[in-house]
């Protein structure tokens, strides 16, 4: 009988150890997709904002203006993506926690 209740008592915790550490490996792969998303905001569109400009500039001979004109327009196109996925995440974050102080 005494072997029986500690093999469930380390049976119990060996399954909280494994949801726990499933829980932290979640979190960490969330964080990453996070991380993902909001940097693909910085990265593409000034990159394609770059490659459209550059092609402009010489089809037009815009003497750099119209590439940076593109690249300015194309930064701003990104930091609103950016602040707009960000505040998404916030709140996602900000109810996640609630969540857990309700529980």
């Amino acid at each position: 009988m005494d072997n029986l209740r500690v093999f469930l008592i380390n049976f119990r915790l060996t399954a909280v150890y494994l949801c726990f550490m499933e829980t932290k490996k979640l979190d960490w792969i969330k964080a990453l997709e996070m991380f993902a998303r909001l940097s693909s905001w910085i990265v593409f569109p000034v990159l394609i904002g770059a490659l459209i400009g550059n092609w402009l500039d010489k089809k037009y001979n815009g003497h750099n203006f119209i590439f940076l004109g593109v690249i300015g327009l194309s930064f701003v196109i990104s930091m609103l993506g950016l602040v707009k996925n960000a505040s998404r995440e916030y709140k996602k974050i900000d109810g996640e926690n609630k969540n857990k102080e309700e529980e």
